[in-house]
């Protein structure tokens, strides 16, 4: 182990701040930095208390447990910190928790502090963890500065000369990965491509792979990247930035759904990643998958207490995708679940920030859960009164906007609803949110081709099979079908429509492409007893057919 100089450990300028909430453990560690010859180390036991004493100083050292009194907890804090930058490049960060819970220990992972240790731990293995980070980060503080200042040239320089010097033959992989992580500051993929591999001509490191990779997308290598995250998703080590860089590649290439498979596995590694949920939130809605815009919204609200991205809008978006969710489904016990639900969260938005105006957004999702527990007269008078107070709708929040367009459609205000969508697009063209944009295009010219909401088509679908109408059902289940693509009932429906639709020709290219259209929605559907039965039917049915 490389030991820490006496006259750098004695430093007045080498302290250290505890956010630790157990006395014992305190006592503890305030030990092992003594031992270590720190003399000034603070101690607070909440987050805020954790800013507020970043803001008065800075701190050579950072000890940080998960679990805190009251307020954020520890990943919340770090993540916060991290974000907002009050970690200096040149600060040591240790992460401390005794919840060994792998999904924590990948989100905390994912923000990268230079340690983590699991409790309890004892005296001796904490210094040697501390002593083994602050050497070098002491020992290459000038590098440091310069990243702070925004000196990319001088700090490479730096690094080349520590690397020719060779004083520190362990510190070797560290120095290097550290100037591919400054290389990419300067946006020069070519030569940060050819840097991963002269790294990788020498010694396989997972870290210059994924370097490699990340240059290879930024110059439209998709190929040459692809073939190398195939092996980095087999690494547990690195799964979980091969699904991050797998998926950005499939939406530079307008490959939505094979996008959002990857997120949604990347979400359920590291859940806490909000950022990643709301984009996961934003692929679900172009791919019209109503069920992982509820299930990640859903995430999100549960970890929004507390955490540096608590704002009423989230909570909105949670109670709109529930909403959604709520009406492509056709279980009545589901939809007053998911009605009940999203009247929970909207009371709860309301106790959180009642000095926030948010009167108009409540009224609106007030409508919308009246129209999903069938009372739409409630829904209609509510948003009647809207509409009358104003004939040309302001856009001054997209999301907002999007909410009121929809709840005038599915109680019959068309007009109103496609005059909202009109204004709705021409913001969004100016939205740096490409996927927003996007979606709301597709949306819009659905709307105005769909007058009714999913549940009256299915209804009046269902009206046409059991009168005998076929061709009238199967019209309206296709209709149902483009507007959720996703929902198993549907494509059920849908299908044993046409299995029993005499009038059909199974040998053309549109029949057989529906026909897989609706197998592979059921298939990568979760389908109860019942539906497993039907389908099993249908297959056989469509068999006979062709045969």
């Amino acid at each position: 182990m490389q030991a820490l100089g006496m006259d750098e450990l004695n430093s007045p300028n080498l302290s250290a701040l505890v956010v630790e909430q157990q006395s014992l453990a305190q006592s503890h560690i305030k030990y092992s930095l003594q031992h270590l010859g720190l003399e000034r180390i603070d101690f607070v036991d909440r987050a805020h208390l954790a800013i507020e004493a970043l803001q008065k100083r800075q701190y050579q050292i950072i000890l940080c447990a998960y679990q805190l009194n009251k307020g954020s907890d520890g990943f919340q804090l770090f993540e916060k910190m991290s974000k907002q930058g009050l970690i200096p490049a040149s600060t040591t960060f240790i992460f401390m928790s005794s919840e060994n819970d792998i999904s924590l220990s990948q989100s905390v992972i994912e923000l990268e502090p230079d340690d983590f240790l699991l409790k309890p731990f004892t005296s001796k293995e904490l210094e040697v963890r501390i002593n083994r980070v602050l050497s070098k980060k002491i020992a290459l503080q000038p590098i440091f500065n310069c990243i702070e200042m925004g000196d990319v040239t001088g700090a490479i320089d730096l690094v080349d000369k520590q690397i020719s010097d060779n004083e520190h033959p362990n510190w070797l992989s560290y120095l290097v990965k550290l100037k591919g992580n400054i290389l990419k500051k300067t946006k020069d993929w070519s030569r940060i491509e050819a840097f991963y591999l002269s790294v990788l001509k020498i010694k396989y490191f997972s870290w210059a792979q994924l370097g490699l990779v990340e240059s290879y997308i930024q110059l439209g290598k998709y190929a040459e990247a692809k073939r190398i995250l195939e092996d980095l998703l087999e690494n547990p080590a690195t799964k979980l930035q091969a699904l991050d860089l797998l998926s950005s590649i499939h939406e530079q290439n307008k490959e939505f759904e094979q996008a959002l498979t990857h997120l949604k596995t990347a979400c359920i590694l590291s859940p806490r990643n909000i950022e990643r949920q709301q984009h996961l939130v934003d692929i679900a809605r172009i791919t019209q998958d109503f069920e992982s815009q509820y299930t990640a919204s859903g995430s999100i609200v549960k970890h929004l207490r507390h955490s540096m991205y608590e704002v009423p809008n989230l909570y909105l978006n949670a109670i709109r995708a529930n909403i959604d969710y709520g009406l492509t489904t056709f279980n009545d016990t589901e939809m007053q679940r998911l009605a009940q639900q999203s009247q929970h969260i909207l009371d709860n938005l309301k106790r959180k920030f009642p000095k926030v105006p948010l009167d108009e957004q409540i009224d609106v999702a007030t409508a919308r859960i009246h129209y999903l527990k069938n009372e739409s007269d409630k829904a209609k008078h509510l948003l009647k009164l809207k509409t009358d107070k104003s004939k040309d709708y302001i856009v001054e929040d997209l999301e907002d906007a999007l909410d009121y367009a929809k709840a005038l459609h599915e109680v019959g205000f068309h007009n109103d609803s496609i005059n909202v969508f009109e204004e709705i697009a021409k913001q969004a063209e100016r939205s740096t949110n490409h996927l927003f944009s996007l979606y709301i295009s597709a949306e819009k010219q659905l709307r105005k081709e769909v007058r009714d909401s999913p549940k009256v088509i299915n209804n009046n679908a269902v009206s046409f099979y059991t009168r005998g109408k076929l061709n009238e059902a199967l019209n309206a289940f296709k209709t149902a079908f483009r507007i959720m693509p996703k929902s198993p009932a549907i494509a059920l429906n849908l299908l044993q429509t046409v299995a029993e639709s005499q009038f059909l020709d199974f040998t053309s290219k549109e029949v057989q492409s529906l026909v897989e259209q609706c197998k592979s929605t059921i298939n990568a559907s979760t389908l109860s007893d019942e539906q497993s039965v039907r389908f099993a039917k249908i297959q056989s049915s469509l068999l006979e057919e062709r045969v």
